[in-house]
């Protein structure tokens, strides 16, 4: 069959577009790198900031980092402070403080994008990765929170690459995917936990269990390897938030920061759950995507890649990541916006 003229060039050109997607959203977003950690919550992109710092003038120790501002130890530790020494190495490098960090999570931000794309691509074709692409690096919540002082874009780019290279790792087998797959839901679960449970927790059930398209996929609910796999990181992060909450126990100061003294700021109560203003601020992302039409073509083109292909285990496990953490974390839903 001969190729129609142009043809070749047209296919070339959708290959690279993704790139050029990707390229145009960091270059618009360039010029406000050097701009104060003013803008919303304040407080949590200074006190990253402030930490890495520290880092960068005193030297990184992962496991207490340093945040005077209540008092001895002079320690609260949240998340594990890679994202804050990763912008420390920039400023030893010569970049400004405040460049390193926006530029960091700028950085982490395109690369999630990359990951993003390369997941869905094989799984719901170019047209749907494409446009999953174009809202995630358009929307409004991106463009504000992809150039903050914060640690979210490495958790999406650390979850993302779990379920990439999971996923690869249960149709073509291979310890080195095991391992990659492994080390970056450890970095997710420990980095933000929160959120990169919901990718990791279900998917020894769903992930791997066999799908009608996925020939010689490791498939059995028995498999060992896959419930490792699951197992390690969320260890590590249970591990790491244990050994946060015991330095902020340690002082009247910051007993109130540990995972006990939250539950309530995290779960959110029941009588929250019944309010419809909680719901309409909590899903306000949601339904302005879907007045936009974006939420309903996506969830149109999974279903019918779901009975084409026999996907249900796949994407119910991608439905879970997107829908748990509101259902567990309502409060957080309500009273953040990134």
């Amino acid at each position: 069959m001969t190729e129609r003229p142009g043809s070749t060039w047209l296919y070339r050109l959708a290959r690279w577009l993704p790139a050029a997607l990707i390229g145009i959203a960091v270059l618009i977003r360039l010029p406000t790198l050097t701009l104060p950690l003013l803008e919303r919550h304040a407080f949590r992109q200074t006190q990253t900031a402030y930490a890495a710092r520290i880092f960068h003038t005193d030297g990184i120790d992962l496991f207490h980092p340093q945040l005077p501002v209540f008092g001895p130890p002079w320690q609260v530790p949240f998340e594990f402070p890679l994202y804050q020494a990763g912008a420390a190495l920039l400023m030893d490098l010569g970049v400004d403080e405040t460049v390193a960090l926006r530029g960091l999570s700028l950085a982490l931000f395109a690369a999630s994008a990359l990951l993003l794309h390369l997941l869905l691509a094989p799984r719901i074709g170019r047209l749907g990765a494409g446009v999953a692409l174009v809202v995630f690096l358009f929307t409004p919540l991106g463009m504000v929170w992809s150039r903050t002082s914060m640690i979210e874009y490495l958790a999406v780019a650390a979850s993302l690459g779990f379920a990439l290279s999971g996923l690869t790792w249960r149709e073509r087998g291979g310890w080195r995917w095991w391992l990659l797959a492994a080390a970056l839901g450890s970095i997710a679960m420990t980095v933000k936990i929160t959120s990169a449970v919901f990718w990791i927790a279900p998917f020894a059930l769903l992930g791997f269990a066999r799908d009608r398209d996925t020939t010689g996929a490791r498939g059995s609910w028995r498999n060992e390897q896959a419930w490792v796999l699951v197992a390690v990181p969320i260890v590590l992060g249970l591990l790491w938030t244990r050994h946060a909450d015991a330095i902020k126990a340690a002082s009247e100061a910051t007993a109130w920061l540990t995972s006990s003294g939250l539950f309530t700021w995290n779960f959110g109560t029941l009588e929250q759950r019944l309010d419809p203003e909680a719901w309409a601020h909590a899903l306000r992302p949601s339904i302005e995507l879907t007045a936009m039409g974006l939420l309903p073509f996506a969830a149109i083109l999974s279903a019918w890649f779901a009975v084409r292909h026999g996907q249900w285990r796949l994407w119910a496990w991608i439905g879970i990541a997107y829908a748990a953490p509101l259902v567990v974390f309502f409060n957080l839903y309500v009273v953040h916006d990134y």
